[in-house]
């Protein structure tokens, strides 16, 4: 703002702590009057209030996962992890994963690769895939995915036991 449309300001008397709750972009402007009557402005520097995370989404095969996840889930084949993340005010700064065979408890003991496309799966095993999003004004977020149990087996006929049923 210029002076001139700092001088045509409604000002309000400060009288307590200025509380800022709702998310967004601020400049606080302050008019300092001393005993003469001299007038000085002063300006904070752009502040951003950035107090959620972003939205994160993982998904594969028709399934889509956001927050930490848990419980196992059975596939026949291979398959690819997509992820996406969003944050509509600071934007998203970096997204990062690690495929894991096993559960992680600490966070920051995790080497991260970069997310630049999808992550294949090709092999039988566990998988749990981990995404970190940093967004623009450093707030991270994490994601994974439930035990994904690639095991390779395909059922193809069902028998029902003793009996000649049909086939399923």
């Amino acid at each position: 703002m210029s002076k001139s449309d700092l001088n045509n300001v409604s000002w309000v008397p400060y009288t307590d702590i200025v509380r800022i709750n709702d998310e967004g972009f601020y400049v606080v402007y302050v008019k300092i009057v001393d005993n003469n009557g001299n007038v000085s402005y002063i300006n904070s520097d752009l502040l951003v209030l950035d107090s959620s995370g972003s939205n994160v989404s993982i998904s594969a095969f028709d399934n889509q996962w956001s927050g930490l996840s848990s419980g196992e889930l059975y596939v026949d084949h291979p398959f690819d992890f997509t992820v996406s993340a969003t944050d509509s005010l600071s934007g998203i700064k970096s997204i990062e994963y690690y495929l894991s065979n096993v559960e992680v408890n600490d966070m920051n003991s995790i080497s991260w690769v970069n997310y630049d496309g999808d992550i294949s799966v090709n092999t039988v095993g566990e998988y749990i895939l981990y995404v970190k999003v940093t967004d623009g004004c450093d707030f991270v977020t994490y994601a994974s995915t439930p035990v994904i149990i690639y095991d390779g087996y395909v059922i193809s006929n069902f028998k029902p036991l003793g009996g000649t049923g049909n086939n399923i």
